[in-house]
């Protein structure tokens, strides 16, 4: 069994961490005690701000650098992704397992996005809107499956939208 593909944000964010750490550590050494304390209680606000809202930082800075660069995909906007969902498109979360079964929008199938790879064939000849918390990871997911051939494939963006999407379109 092989372990499960680790997503680009993740390694960004682990790299951070480390170079946070390491720099504390260094501080530190260099007799600035005050110095590191500081990046330490820097990282672990924002480890907290990520465990308490699974909202990440260095997530938002590298969709702000990818809209800078010009390679961030605009989502889809609210008529767009309800005319393709009127047309049968499936509502794809790629968020954890974990974290759609702590908050799961009606309607929608989960696909967490370190599984794609292993799950391409679900959505061949599909239109599919993908959607994540914030909207990074459907990012990533929409450049992951176009890069392995796969047509009709939108970005829905964060959950919100998918809850404003599938409101009052399935039944309680």
């Amino acid at each position: 069994m092989r372990l499960p593909e680790n997503p680009f944000q993740r390694r960004v964010a682990c790299l951070a961490a480390g170079v946070m750490n390491t720099m504390a550590a260094l501080l530190f050494l260099m007799e600035m005690p005050t110095a590191a304390v500081a990046v330490g209680i820097t990282l672990l606000f924002l480890q907290a701000i990520v465990i308490t809202t699974h909202f990440c930082t260095l997530s938002w800075m590298y969709e702000g650098l990818m809209r800078m660069l010009g390679r961030w995909a605009v989502p889809v906007d609210i008529d767009t992704a309800r005319a393709l969902h009127g047309g049968g498109a499936l509502v794809v979360d790629v968020r954890s397992q974990n974290e759609h079964v702590a908050d799961t929008i009606e309607g929608t199938v989960n696909m967490p996005l370190e599984n794609l790879v292993d799950n391409v064939e679900a959505f061949a000849g599909k239109t599919c809107l993908l959607f994540c918390c914030t909207g990074a990871r459907s990012q990533i997911a929409l450049a992951k499956l176009r890069q392995m051939g796969i047509d009709g494939i939108h970005d829905l963006g964060d959950r919100a939208k998918a809850r404003q999407l599938l409101a009052g379109t399935v039944s309680a």
